[in-house]
C-alpha cells in the first residue's frame, strides 16, 4: 500500500514537472512570435484616432504598405495613395533607408491582412531633401516628408476598388476652414491597430506648429478636439472633396492628447516634384 502511494507522488511529481516543460514551451513560443511580429507604427506618431470604419469604395485609391525593416520579421506599416498604374504617393520617412524588394503594397481592400491584390515594390524615389529631427525631444521637425514607390507590376485598376486619385493642382489653395478627410489602418486605442481601414474628419487651420507661412505644410485639427492622427497612418491620403491635397506626415505631441494638431505634405506644393518624378 505504502509503496502504491509512493508511486502516485511520483506519478503526480513527473506530471507537474511536464506541464511545466510545456509551459515554458509555450512561453519560448510566444516570445518568438512577439520577436517576429508585425509592429504597427512607422515611428511617427501618426494614427487616425476614434475614426470610423471605411470601405475601400469610398478610399479606391488607398494602399497598405508593409515595409520590412533590416531586423528579420519585423516590418513598419504605413499608407499610401495611387495616382498611376505603377505609382504610389507616401510619405519619405515610411520608406527612408528602406529596400524597395522589401515593400509590399495591398490595394482593392478595406482590410489590410486579406483581399484586393498585393504588388511588390520595384523603386523607392525620396524626396532629396527630406530631413527629421526632435527639438528637445518634444517636437518633430520633418521637412518634404513626401516619397514615390513604383509597384514591380501595374496595379488592377478597375474603377471601383482600385482607382487612382485626382491630385491637387499646383499651388492650389487649401484654405483654413476646409474640411479634409484622412484615412488609414494605424492604431485607434490602447496601442492596437486596426484591420479596417478608418476615416476621420479635420479642419485646415494655421498653425505655428506646422510654419505659419510655410507652403510646404497643411495643419488640420478635430474641432471637438477628439480625433486626430497617430501610429500607422502615416503617408496615407488627405482628401478634400475627393482631391489629393495631403500626404499624412506628422501628428504633434502626445497622440492621446485632443486637440494635437496633425500635419501633411502639401501635394500642391510638391506637384511638380511628382511629375517629375514620374511622369504623372
Amino acid at each position: 500500500m505504502k509503496d502504491e502511494k509512493l508511486c502516485t507522488v511520483h506519478h503526480k511529481i513527473r506530471t507537474v514537472t511536464s506541464m511545466i516543460s510545456l509551459t515554458s514551451f509555450l512561453f519560448v513560443v510566444l516570445l518568438a512570435a512577439v520577436e517576429n511580429a508585425i509592429i504597427p507604427t512607422d515611428g511617427m506618431d501618426n494614427r487616425i484616432l476614434r475614426g470610423e470604419n471605411a470601405s475601400i469604395t469610398e478610399f479606391p485609391s488607398m494602399v497598405f504598405l508593409k515595409i520590412g525593416l533590416r531586423r528579420k520579421g519585423v516590418y513598419s506599416l504605413c499608407g499610401g495613395t495611387i495616382i498611376s498604374e505603377r505609382w504610389i504617393l507616401t510619405a519619405a520617412h515610411c520608406v527612408h533607408n528602406a529596400i524597395a524588394s522589401n515593400i509590399t503594397m495591398r490595394v482593392g481592400s478595406e482590410n489590410k491582412l486579406h483581399g484586393g491584390s498585393v504588388r511588390r515594390a520595384s523603386r523607392i524615389i525620396e524626396h532629396e531633401e527630406y530631413s527629421f529631427k526632435e527639438d528637445g525631444g518634444k517636437r518633430k521637425k520633418v521637412r518634404n516628408d513626401i516619397a514615390l514607390v513604383e509597384a514591380e507590376e501595374p496595379f488592377p485598376l478597375n474603377n471601383l476598388t482600385i482607382k487612382t486619385a485626382r491630385l491637387a493642382v499646383r499651388n492650389e489653395d487649401t484654405a483654413p476652414g476646409t474640411i479634409v478627410t484622412v484615412a488609414g489602418w494605424g492604431v485607434i486605442e490602447g496601442n492596437y491597430g486596426t484591420k479596417i481601414l478608418q476615416k476621420a474628419e479635420l479642419e485646415i487651420i494655421r498653425s505655428q506648429r506646422c510654419g505659419k507661412h510655410d507652403r510646404t505644410k497643411l495643419c488640420a485639427v478635430d474641432s471637438r478636439k477628439e480625433k486626430g492622427i497617430c501610429s500607422g497612418d502615416s503617408g496615407g491620403p488627405v482628401f478634400k472633396k475627393g482631391v489629393l491635397v495631403g500626404v499624412t506626415s506628422t501628428g504633434q505631441g502626445n497622440c492621446n492628447l485632443k486637440g494635437s494638431v496633425s500635419t501633411s505634405a502639401s501635394v500642391a506644393y510638391f506637384r511638380d516634384w511628382i511629375y517629375q518624378n514620374s511622369g504623372i
